[in-house]
């Protein structure tokens, strides 16, 4: 597979693809902090707790056991 010209190898694509959920989460992480799960998910309490559920799982993978703390004291 070609991205950008140069040619990935599928580790390489694994790599970057991590690396965007990676960015994705940590964009999220800061917007549900300061703006809180509803400014997410207006009135869909379902998905706001899945995704809690979703970015704790990701940063007890990364070992981020503090933002899991914060993020637990957020779900219902």
């Amino acid at each position: 597979m070609y991205l950008n010209g140069k040619e990935m190898s599928e580790d390489d694509l694994d790599r970057f693809t991590d690396l965007l959920v990676g960015v994705l989460i940590e964009q999220l992480y800061e917007r549900v902090i300061e703006d809180g799960i509803e400014s997410v998910y207006p009135d869909d309490e379902y998905n706001q707790q899945k995704l809690l559920r979703k970015m704790e799982e990701y940063y007890v993978d990364i070992e981020q056991y503090e933002k899991c703390a914060v993020l637990t004291k957020l779900r219902k």
